[in-house]
């Protein structure tokens, strides 16, 4: 598990600073987020469960993990903020919505590949975050 978080951050984080424009960025960051959580996280999740010490390592890794993939996140919507591609956001809560869509979509939605989730939680992000002549 910590393993996968490592890997998880490395890649978000090499997505991040990717010579491509925002919006791709954040496909691509989505696409990092949605492969992991899918490969790693919610699988390794009802193992840890029941069992009392892993839960509290469990824990401790995803509270870490959690801090760096929101770091990224914020570093982003702030870059892209910064170059004049995103309206104001808050930092402080887009990046745990974006999370969010993507833990809840990886796991409670059935029949959607990891292509179809990246896009969809990418375009529904980007129409509420792009400035206006951007995305014309």
């Amino acid at each position: 598990l910590e393993q996968a978080v490592d890997d998880l951050g490395a890649r978000m984080e090499a997505a991040e600073r990717a010579p491509l424009d925002p919006p791709d960025r954040l496909h691509r960051i989505t696409g990092e987020m949605v492969e992991g959580f899918s490969r790693h996280m919610m699988p390794l999740r009802p193992l840890m469960q029941g069992q009392t010490e892993l839960r509290e390592d469990w824990r401790r890794l995803v509270l870490d993990a959690r801090r760096r993939l929101v770091r990224v996140l914020r570093q982003h919507f702030e870059r892209g903020r910064a170059d004049g591609w995103y309206v104001p956001v808050d930092p402080d809560l887009v990046p745990h919505m974006v999370m969010g869509m993507i833990r809840s979509s990886v796991t409670h939605v059935s029949g959607k590949g990891l292509a179809e989730v990246t896009d969809g939680i990418t375009a529904f992000v980007l129409r509420a975050c792009l400035v206006p002549e951007k995305s014309a």
